[in-house]
């Protein structure tokens, strides 16, 4: 991979929001409350948009119908014009906003550093229904037939109606989780803080399985992707773990320099992610085996966003990385 280009962030910033790639450009916002449109051919900034009083975002961007949706570390959730960065509304929620927000059937769905999940209408920017938990969310929650799965630091995995904002259940499972929920079919795949990775059925409240890495004790603040039969996702332990979705058995565990954070994304049979070791690695799904690796330079803690035949990732010293085949051009 070679760089097509660079950004630098003010005052190089922190970036640990993942990119939301769309109609050619990259959006993504900083730790310095800066956030940018940039152009994906040209590198070029389209458009920045700076948030109350430089609040930072660490919240990854939705996109839909015309408009950006992230949050910012003072509680408000932003609902930009994609095309000119101007607000056309601003949410004031009751703590920080790390969760990255869902647009979906005209809601934009959140969790907050307050315990609440939020509903807010994509178009006035008014709630339309608030979900109180016993603990902050830091993880993005998933929407899944007409419900809503949070999980956050109160232990429990909450199945929300996606219309009234009601509980239908909630599974206890004990562990605090930063770690977004990934669900394919019945079952929803998470990590913990207390050093696990748990598949629940959340339609019949029960825990399929429990994967602890009996050799080293590290927590999973990383989001699963799920590829094939294969859970991957990283941890605390500085490797990238591929675990099977049935039964939790490890399948390969790659090792790097750093723990790793960032959430990895599989795109053409290649898993990506990020370390705090200041590369970007492209590993073998399948396999784990190393493809190619990428230095930055500074810790990654975002996660990839790929998308136009290009990588876009953001670093902890404040530069935005385009990465693109050495044969693209050629």
């Amino acid at each position: 991979m070679r760089i097509r280009w660079r950004h630098s962030t003010t005052d190089n910033e922190p970036v640990t929001a993942t990119a939301a790639i769309v109609d050619g450009a990259a959006y993504v916002g900083s730790l310095i409350g800066e956030f940018l449109a940039i152009d994906l051919a040209t590198g070029d900034v389209r458009w920045t948009f700076r948030t109350k009083d430089e609040s930072g975002i660490a919240s990854s961007a939705c996109i839909a119908d015309g408009s950006v949706f992230f949050g910012d570390e003072f509680g408000f959730l932003y609902c930009l014009d994609i095309k000119s960065g101007e607000s056309r509304w601003q949410f004031e929620a009751g703590a920080e906003i790390i969760s990255s927000p869902h647009v979906v059937d005209g809601l934009v769905v959140f969790g907050c550093y307050d315990g609440v999940v939020y509903a807010i209408d994509a178009t006035s920017g008014k709630a339309r229904w608030t979900f109180k938990t016993d603990a902050q969310i830091h993880s993005t929650v998933a929407v899944v037939d007409d419900k809503v799965l949070a999980a956050g630091c109160d232990g429990a995995l909450h199945v929300i109606g996606m219309r009234d904002g009601k509980e239908i259940r909630a599974v206890r499972f004990g562990g605090q989780t930063a770690s977004s929920v990934a669900v394919r079919g019945d079952h929803a795949y998470l990590g913990t803080l207390g050093n696990e990775v748990l598949c629940i059925n959340w339609k019949n409240q029960e825990i399929i399985w429990q994967y602890r890495d009996a050799a080293r004790e590290f927590p999973f603040q990383s989001s699963a992707a799920l590829w094939k039969q294969l859970v991957i996702l990283g941890g605390r332990d500085k490797a990238l773990h591929a675990l099977d979705q049935e039964t939790g058995d490890l399948r390969w565990r790659y090792s790097t320099r750093g723990r790793v954070d960032s959430s990895p994304v599989v795109a053409g049979g290649i898993a990506f992610v990020g370390s705090q070791d200041g590369r970007l690695y492209a590993l073998d799904a399948a396999s784990g085996d190393k493809r190619w690796e990428f230095e930055a330079g500074g810790a990654v803690s975002a996660s990839p966003a790929i998308a136009d035949g290009v990588v876009v990732i953001g670093t902890e010293d404040g530069v935005i990385y385009c990465l693109e085949s050495e044969r693209k051009r050629d």
